[in-house]
């Protein structure tokens, strides 16, 4: 896991052997196309998820501890 930074820093990725780059963030192209294998994943949409599973959580649990 690393910074914008990092993920640009083709000598120091080479250097440790990385072969692949995991870009979680929306709109951030790849620093090295033609040098990495990328795969992209829009961050905001995994915060929805999260948010969504969290809030479905916290209801059922509600739901299921609800005195009626």
């Amino acid at each position: 896991m690393g910074s914008i930074a990092t993920a640009a820093n083709k000598p120091a990725l080479k250097d440790c052997n990385i072969t692949h780059v995991l870009t979680v963030a929306g709109r951030i192209p790849p620093a090295h196309p033609h040098d990495f294998v990328y795969k992209i994943i829009d961050g905001m949409i995994i915060f929805i998820e999260i948010k969504l599973l969290f809030t479905f959580h916290v209801d059922l649990q509600m739901c299921l501890t609800d005195d009626q």
